[in-house]
């Protein structure tokens, strides 16, 4: 079957290792990129090789574009998924794609009506990475703890009113917490039973945040994000008498697990592009018509992440 032809909403930012990504995928290829800033278009059009490029939106919901990836600044996704599902395409829109549940609801019901998908890009529920853990976890009694971390010092522009200090679509729990969220409920989707927030906070968003969680098996989940310091990122679980640790959970695939203080097992493996996988499960589930029910699964499963932000509804 032929490949589901992807035009690019934005060319700023990640743009290039977005376009990297679908170019890696085995069910994807990127077709045109669209930009307000037709420079940018052209500069990532060349550089990837796409045959066409634009400054006008319109030209994504032509017959020949199947689907849309979004990555536009997060303030712009409610309205850039909405004009791409009211034009009937397929959507795949960056991370944080929405930030609370009357906007979640409204799309989703949109992408029902049109009949289309809508995807969260986010990367660390499709890697490899994340499949291994869970068939390491099929050997080993249900676990006990689970820390995660995504920390980095990202100094940021001092003009308050810039993107990352937008209170409803900022912040470092929706611009890299939700990695850290995303992967543990992957893993864990059992009901939460029990949660605290610990947050710092700079001109009304978060820059560091700690969240505690416990569910009803007993699990319990400290969960961190900084973009104010830098620390060794690990997503570690641990059991009776072993420990599996992912360094880098949401890029790599290094997997370490000990049983006592021995080293049993290890797996480190080249992914190429993290993008890639997250492409190739969207284009997938279009080849074979499957959106419905990912859709159902994907808006019941943002809406408990979005419990998680303060601005959340």
């Amino acid at each position: 079957m032929a490949k589901i032809k992807i035009g690019m909403l934005g060319a700023g930012g990640i743009s290039s290792r977005v376009a990297a990504g679908i170019k890696q995928s085995e069910n994807c290829e990127l077709a045109r990129v669209c930009s307000r800033d037709i420079n940018k278009a052209k500069k990532l059009a060349e550089a990837f090789s796409v045959p066409d490029f634009s400054d006008d939106y319109s030209d994504l919901f032509k017959d020949d574009i199947d689907a849309v990836y979004i990555v536009t600044v997060n303030k712009m996704h409610y309205e850039h998924i909405k004009l791409c599902l009211a034009n009937k395409k397929h959507v795949i829109c960056e991370k944080p794609m929405l930030s609370d549940k009357t906007e979640i609801d409204e799309l989703y019901d949109l992408a029902q009506h049109n009949n289309v998908m809508l995807l969260e890009a986010m990367k660390c529920r499709y890697l490899p990475t994340l499949a291994k853990v869970k068939e390491l976890l099929k050997d080993y009694p249900y676990p006990q703890t689970l820390s995660a971390t995504f920390c980095r010092n990202e100094p940021h522009n001092q003009d308050y009113n810039g993107n990352f200090y937008d209170v409803k679509y900022s912040g470092a729990m929706k611009d890299i917490g939700c990695y850290v969220y995303s992967w543990a409920m992957e893993l864990f989707p059992e009901a939460t039973v029990d949660s605290s927030l610990q947050r710092s906070l700079s001109h009304g968003v978060d820059t560091d945040a700690w969240l505690y969680l416990k569910n009803d098996k007993g699990l319990y989940m400290q969960l961190g994000c900084s973009v104010i310091y830098d620390c060794e990122n690990v997503g570690l679980i641990t059991g009776d008498n072993y420990q599996i640790s992912v360094r880098d959970f949401w890029k790599t695939c290094e997997i370490e697990v000990r049983q006592g203080n021995r080293l049993s097992a290890s797996f480190k493996e080249d992914i190429g592009s993290e993008f890639a996988y997250q492409v190739d499960f969207f284009g997938a589930t279009i080849k074979k018509a499957a959106w419905n029910e990912v859709n159902q699964r994907e808006r019941e499963f943002l809406k408990r992440i979005v419990d998680f932000y303060p601005t959340s509804m």
